[in-house]
């Protein structure tokens, strides 16, 4: 199991924020799993539009709020969409120490669909099945927040709910969800949050 730790008064109108809250339960664990975190009864959504700058503040900030805050927050971070996830998880990493979190609060999880060539030390097509293992799931309850990097939503689809069906690591998101954890998402990373998930078109100008 591979992971690796290491402001404008306006939000542009290119940047869109859902926050949606549901109550949830709280879900209990069998005794040789980790304890979670303790979290809010209900879990939040944070849907952020493509092109989100490190300067946009008031995303970051309320993103590390809900996942509670810079002491508390732990943030598990899935690159699956992306085409290159180390260095757009990096690049995430960076932006969350902006605003208050030190690196090793937040943990890429290794799920990729293709090699990315620019990294040599690594392939990343090997992470293809990260989300079935079991141990990376069981992790997950240790965090307060997931967020999803932007790419091409199939990616994510394809890693999380191969074939159609729920992956173990889905699942707990979903429990992190309910038990009140926050899951955000750029790009593709918040399109595919929808009960329809737009994938592909046509540009008919």
């Amino acid at each position: 199991m591979l992971i690796s730790k290491s402001i404008p008064n306006s939000i542009p109108i290119s940047i869109l924020i859902l926050i949606f809250t549901i109550t949830g339960l709280t879900g209990c664990t069998e005794a040789d799993t980790p304890t979670p975190l303790p979290l809010p009864d209900k879990g939040s959504l944070v849907l952020v539009g493509g092109a989100l700058a490190a300067s946009n503040a008031q995303v970051y900030q309320r993103f590390i709020e809900l996942a509670g805050g810079a002491l508390q927050a732990r943030i598990a971070v899935v690159p699956a969409a992306s085409s290159q996830p180390v260095k757009y998880f990096k690049q995430f990493q960076k932006d969350m120490e902006r605003y208050g979190l030190d690196e090793d609060q937040i943990t890429l999880f290794p799920i990729a669909v293709a090699d990315d060539k620019s990294t040599a030390d690594l392939d990343e097509s090997q992470w293809r099945r990260g989300a079935t293992d079991i141990q990376l799931a069981e992790h997950l309850s240790q965090y307060t927040a997931v967020w999803f990097l932007g790419g091409d939503q199939l990616n994510i689809t394809a890693t999380l709910a191969p074939d159609g069906h729920k992956s173990v690591l889905l699942e707990a998101i979903w429990a992190l969800y309910q038990r009140g954890g926050v899951i955000g998402g750029t790009s593709a990373g918040a399109a595919m949050m929808s009960d329809v998930m737009i994938a592909a078109g046509d540009s008919w100008g």
